[in-house]
């Protein structure tokens, strides 16, 4: 089964309370998906979870740094789900 395959499947499944509507991007750290709750459009980034420890830092930090901004032309960070 290629990977296309395997991202059809998973539309319409959940992660956590999100509703996987389509695959926006993927690349070296994770996927992109499009997902719905309560009738409303979010962004998941689904990151792999990194082996050294140098990219374990870079990752908290990203979402330190995400959970702090607030500006309409940043994504906003709603919640991390671990």
């Amino acid at each position: 089964m290629n990977s296309q395959n395997v991202e059809l499947k998973r539309m319409g499944s959940y992660i956590g309370k999100y509703r996987i509507e389509n695959l926006i991007a993927a690349g070296t750290f994770g996927k992109v998906y499009l997902v719905t709750h309560n009738n409303k459009k979010y962004a998941i980034k689904e990151m792999i979870e990194p082996t050294k420890i140098s990219h374990k830092l870079q990752m908290e930090n990203e979402i330190n740094v995400l959970a702090g901004m607030n500006h309409t032309n940043i994504v906003k960070l709603y919640e991390v789900i671990r």
